[in-house]
């Protein structure tokens, strides 16, 4: 058995944000199986510099197993980063995911 397709939630805070930015690319954590009738959720925070890499990964919540999964791939991921008066800025960003067992 495997879990479920993850759901996702992904908040982004720019600082001064007149662009949202998008993640362009990098892998999706292959997350361990989720007993059937369990639920997990994690969250991370993160800080997108302004070349769009991912710069810092702060644990939110969640058990470290499905954590680290998930820190890793997203170290991975490349965003557009936000435009603000036509100049790339930083951004901080909360990723949620929650894993249901099947």
């Amino acid at each position: 058995m495997r879990s479920s397709d993850p759901s996702w939630s992904h908040v982004l805070l720019a600082f001064g944000q007149n662009d949202v930015s998008q993640r362009l690319a990098g892998p999706f954590p292959k997350f361990p199986r989720v007993p059937a009738g369990a639920a997990w959720r994690i969250a991370v925070g993160l800080v997108i510099g302004t070349d769009g890499r991912v710069r810092r990964i702060v644990p939110l919540l969640g058990s470290p197993e499905f954590t680290h999964v998930a820190i890793d791939a997203i170290r991975q991921w490349t965003y557009s980063p936000p435009v603000e008066d036509g100049e790339p800025v930083e951004a901080i960003s909360i990723i949620e995911v929650e894993l249901h067992g099947l």
